[in-house]
């Protein structure tokens, strides 16, 4: 069997084999001895609550020069440092990668400072790392404003220059015998001894050394962040050190001055203390805070801190803000202190509570945190829900109309509100009797009690909830619903509804009486033109259970123009069509259809066994149809901002039709009826006799609205049948 003989490995193929290894060598021999900058910053936070974390973070950036030479001579060691590849399997972060490169990492306190050092200087790959020894400590004596001091020891060697550090060494003696291939090591003498000589005479590698020499000596940066005011910062005991604005202090250190080099920066934090905060409280209660911001004098004596801003941060059980008043910043007095009087609502939620002050002034700052707890209140809900009411209706803010003699003057039939609303169109001095008014102002009212700085007043509220309501078809009418908060079955409808509209008189409805007048009743979000105008607002209007009351008038979305109306009631059904075809009202089957585009309808059952329809639109010429439902009279009456106009009383029977043609902006149309007469309408007044008066509450309110809707309405009130 023939077999290969031994391979001989060769002085030339050693020689060629170590140059890579010589070049990663030298290239690392260039960034240790010039054209670099090593970053080391520690940063500490201090919480509200007193602990400490911190971060640790490592920044290296090459001199754009040596980093284009170190490109040429060896670009996947210039792009992918051995620093960065150990940083990644050692815990730290790293960003970035070639010239410029970072590595940071988290501390969870402060003695990892100085556990963190082993770990930094293990991804050092130029000799021992400069850092040898770093600690960060606080001081917090007899709880006095808390001290933070910073130290390390800097290192800096005695560096060689490139010239020298690269220059071949003596030429080895010549053995007394060709090496043999098995003398190795003489072997790699003369292979070392080779393939320096070669490296250092590859332009690359003298173009590299040369820029590194232009470059001058590193830079080796220590940064520290420290919580509070840095005011000392020394190099070996004396005053050395640049501190930022942001209170960072930066020491730079360069390797053309080696030495040992002891850094130490202090900072004084400012103490924030409570000194009046109770541990417990119960809804409704009145809410307290006081405290007093310090800081460490130039003798370490304590001194007050004069005109500090103090920012008071209060969260709920929930994590939400304590926002109803809204805390502004407060100013300590000559002494120190700062003071926060406020209130808990009847409903404050029930748990745990988050108070954070935090002081600033000029670069100092301070904070704390401390929690407590808000208990439950044990209300009499029905008596509250009575003195309520009996408040209400003593408050002077919801006026009563009656008291006012032009709307005493007016036609109380049907409603004095109905007389109200049509007059508010030409008449500005009724406007603040009109539904919408007057909800709001009992809204306000109701607001008033729940965040007043009176305790009394507050604890009426405990067990009570409260907010706008709607008729049942959401197209016109709006009240005010007051009801206990336990009850979650039926909500609002197991309590009162506060209306002080119909009658011009403050009147507390119960449920069932107020929802047989408005079509069972309905909350904010059926308003079919305006949508929710208080949504997540209150209970009613989808805030789940909260109040977060605006603080407008009147929302925008309720504003309009001015428009138009048409009002009949009998036992008759209404449909309206535009010049497309498009249809609103109740069709033949008495199907409601809704397909004029801004358009609304709605249908009431009143307390005397009426019905009636309203159909409002936008402006324009549209056919309207009034078709018997059964025997009786049917009632028309057209209106806008202008003017308003009666048909009078008309018989018809089961199956017959009117018919009218609608003009917004002509008024005066003649309506046909089914016997084939014709009848033109008359100036009806709005504060006196003819058909209008007999126009139902729920009807008139549509009326009184057009302000709000705009266009046209048709309005049909079904009688008593024959």
């Amino acid at each position: 069997m023939r077999t290969s003989p031994p391979t001989q490995t060769t002085q030339g193929q050693r020689r060629t084999a170590l140059k890579p290894l010589l070049g990663l060598g030298l290239l690392m021999l260039a960034i240790g001895t010039g054209c670099a900058t090593f970053t080391v910053v520690s940063e500490v936070t201090r919480k509200a609550d007193g602990a400490n974390t911190g971060a640790l973070a490592v920044d290296v950036e090459i001199e754009d020069g040596v980093y284009k030479a170190l490109l040429e001579m060896d670009p996947d060691s210039a792009k992918e440092w051995p620093m960065a590849t150990k940083a990644k399997t050692s815990g730290w972060t790293v960003t970035g990668s070639g010239r410029k490169l970072r590595m940071t990492r988290q501390l969870s306190t402060l003695p990892a400072f100085q556990d963190a050092l082993p770990g930094l200087a293990g991804l050092w790959d130029m000799g021992e790392f400069p850092i040898t020894a770093m600690d960060v400590t606080v001081d917090e004596p007899n709880d006095e404003p808390p001290v933070y001091e910073y130290t390390a020891t800097v290192v800096i060697p005695v560096q060689e220059s490139p010239e020298d550090s690269a220059s071949a060494p003596e030429e080895p003696q010549a053995p007394a015998q060709s090496a043999s291939p098995d003398d190795f090591f003489g072997a790699l003498a003369g292979a070392v001894a080779s393939a320096v000589d070669e490296t250092m005479t590859d332009p690359k590698v003298v173009a590299l050394m040369a820029a590194a020499k232009k470059a001058g000596p590193p830079a080796f940066v220590v940064g520290v962040k420290l919580p509070g005011s840095i005011d000392e910062a020394t190099v070996n005991g004396q005053p050395l050190g640049v501190i930022s604005p942001d209170d960072r202090v930066t020491w730079t250190l360069s390797y053309a001055n080696p030495g040992t080099y002891s850094l130490r920066a202090v900072a004084h934090l400012m103490k924030v203390e409570f000194t009046e905060l109770a541990e417990a409280h119960t809804q409704g209660d009145d809410f307290k805070v006081r405290g007093r911001v310090t800081t460490k004098g130039g003798s370490d004596e304590v001194v007050p801190v004069t005109d500090a801003k103090v920012d008071l941060v209060i969260t709920g059980p929930k994590g939400k803000p304590y926002g109803t008043p809204l805390t502004q910043p407060l100013t300590t007095d000559a002494d120190g202190y700062f003071e926060w009087t406020s209130y808990f609502t009847a409903d404050a939620s029930i748990g745990a509570w988050k108070i954070v002050a935090t002081a600033k002034k000029e670069k100092q700052s301070g904070s704390i945190e401390r929690e407590f707890k808000v208990d439950e209140l044990k209300p009499d809900v029905d008596a509250n829900i009575r003195a309520i009411i009996a408040k209400w209706k003593a408050e002077p803010s919801v006026p009563n109309g009656i008291s006012q003699s032009f709307i005493r003057d007016l036609n109380p039939i049907p409603t004095y509100g109905m007389r109200v609303n049509i007059k508010s169109w030409t008449d500005s001095r009724y406007e603040p009797y009109t539904c919408s008014a007057l909800t709001i102002k009992t809204l306000k009212f109701l607001n008033g009690l729940r965040f007043s700085t009176t305790q009394s007043d507050r604890l009426l509220m405990g067990g009570v909830h409260y907010g706008p309501v709607t008729d049942g078809t959401g197209l016109i009418h709006v009240a005010t619903a007051l009801y206990p908060s336990a009850n979650t079955t039926t909500g609002w409808r197991s309590g009162y509804v506060l209306d002080a509209w119909p009658n011009q008189t403050k009147e507390s409805w119960g449920w069932a009486e107020w929802s047989a007048m408005n079509a069972g009743g309905a909350e904010p979000a059926r308003f079919w033109n305006f949508g929710n105008m208080w949504s997540g607002e209150y209970p009613t209007s989808g805030s789940g259970g909260e109040y977060h009351p605006s603080v407008g008038e009147i929302p925008a979305s309720i504003q309009g123009a001015k428009g138009t109306a048409v009002l009949t009631y009998s036992p008759v059904a209404l449909l309206v069509s535009d010049a497309s075809g498009r249809r609103t009202g109740q069709s033949g089957d008495g199907t409601l259809v809704n397909e004029i585009p801004g358009a609304d309808q709605t249908l009431v059952n009143l307390p005397d066994g009426t019905q009636a329809s309203l159909i409002a639109l936008p402006d324009g010429d549209y056919n309207t149809v009034i078709r018997g439902t059964g025997d009786g009279d049917f009632h028309l009456e057209t209106t806008n901002s202008e003017q308003l106009l009666d048909y009078g009383v008309h018989p018809i029977r089961s199956g017959e039709e009117a018919t009218l043609k609608l003009n917004s902006v002509d008024l005066k149309q003649a309506l046909a009826l089914a016997d084939g007469k014709t009848v033109m309408p008359s100036a009806a007044a709005a504060d006196g006799g003819g058909g209008l008066g007999r126009l139902p509450m729920v009807a008139a309110i549509v009326v009184g609205l057009l302000a709000v809707l705009g266009g046209v309405v048709v309005v049909v009130r079904r009688g008593r049948a024959h």
